[in-house]
């Protein structure tokens, strides 16, 4: 049936003394469905790396960030005077896998700590 098995299908259908119009049509076709091919694997990919980010969307917006004086501090919790809003006192809980520093009440800090108040990290300034 076919005369060339290295040339492709348009080609053997040519050699066959075929149509030249349904070679037209079969290319036609074979290109739409590589372009079709082709738009199903972007649009896949793109959704794939939709929902292998949504983790750390969550996680970027969990945490918060208060710069500080520190107004009392124990073992267990830290206490937290807002510089950005006077007034505002915050006790967080400490974290063991946040960095221990050797903070004092007075210190300015920056702390970055979760929605359920506890301390994701301490920056001392200055």
């Amino acid at each position: 049936m076919f005369m060339c098995f290295s040339g492709t299908l348009a080609s053997s259908l040519l050699l066959e003394n075929t149509n030249t119009q349904e070679v037209i049509i079969l290319l036609k076709k074979t290109l739409s469905i590589i372009l079709i091919s082709r738009w199903l694997i972007a649009i896949f990919v793109i959704s794939v790396a939709g929902v292998a980010a949504i983790p750390f969307e969550k996680e970027i917006h969990k945490t918060r960030i208060v710069m500080g004086t520190i107004i009392n501090k124990n073992i267990g919790l830290v206490t937290v005077g807002s510089q950005e809003h006077p007034g505002q006192i915050l006790t967080l809980s400490t974290n063991p896998k946040a960095e221990r520093l050797a903070l004092r009440p007075g210190d300015q800090i920056i702390v970055e700590y979760y929605s359920d108040y506890i301390i994701r990290s301490i920056t001392k300034k200055g």
